[in-house]
């Protein structure tokens, strides 16, 4: 009931926010110069209004609650694993601030990355924009082929950058993952030690890996968390792009 809940209250939010904000971007963009609208392609400024809020709105929906939960659910477990043996506690949480330093390091080269994606993509609706427009044209003067190897190069190019960015999270999750899972091989040789010593029985080693079973889903979907944060914020940048233009 409160999963039913939480879904009905986020989709409310985010529908009613992406409206708003689609109707503050358009008639901003009513208001703006000539001068300041012919910075843009129509692509841009599509993207904006379309694309850009979509994102922002699959962020709300999919990611803020999931965020919460994860972060309560880390902030519990790790409480009552502290509480219980606060050596073991550290041991398990000891990779986590190299991934997140990590992650930081490779902020703004995943921001570059991710907005020449965006670029491209928007280069792509503004050809199609203007092939559409002037349909008439092509047809009269016979220049669909042009136009399609036109469209054709244009997102072959954004798929490229779109394979390159997958790829490289391919290649930096697993090590992420592998960073995530050292706190449970020094906890193994820790929880073992102990037992060969007599200082924890079999039933203590089950509850303690009961509640690392709990904390490391939360602190894997964290890690995964700066590859959603990346592409939003690079929605976010360009919506408020348009809206903080100074109009004439």
């Amino acid at each position: 009931l409160l999963g039913m809940l939480r879904t009905y209250t986020q989709l409310k939010a985010s529908n009613k926010l992406i409206v708003r904000l689609r109707a503050i971007i358009f008639d901003k963009i009513q208001h703006l110069s000539l001068a300041r609208v012919s910075k843009r392609t129509s692509g841009e400024l599509m993207n904006r209004v379309t694309e850009d809020t979509g994102a922002i709105q699959r962020f709300i929906t999919d990611d803020i609650g999931a965020l919460i939960e994860q972060a309560l659910m880390l902030l519990g477990v790790g409480t009552v694993l502290f509480a219980y043996n606060w050596k073991l506690a550290l041991l398990i949480i000891m990779p986590m601030p190299i991934v997140v330093l990590s992650h930081r390091l490779m902020w703004n080269f995943l921001g570059k990355r991710y907005g020449r994606q965006w670029h491209l993509g928007a280069e792509a609706n503004t050809i199609l924009h203007d092939i559409f427009s002037g349909i008439r044209v092509v047809k009269a003067f016979g220049t669909e082929k042009a136009e399609r190897e036109r469209y054709d190069k244009s997102i072959s190019e954004e798929r490229k950058v779109r394979a390159s960015n997958e790829t490289l999270f391919a290649l930096i999750f697993p090590v992420t993952s592998f960073l995530m899972g050292v706190g449970e091989f020094f906890l193994l040789a820790f929880v073992g030690n102990a037992i060969l010593g007599g200082e924890m029985t079999f039933g203590e080693m089950q509850q303690f890996s009961s509640y690392v079973s709990l904390i490391y889903g939360p602190l894997r979907w964290i890690a995964m968390l700066p590859r959603r944060l990346t592409m939003t914020m690079t929605s976010v940048v360009k919506v408020f792009d348009v809206i903080d233009e100074e109009c004439d």
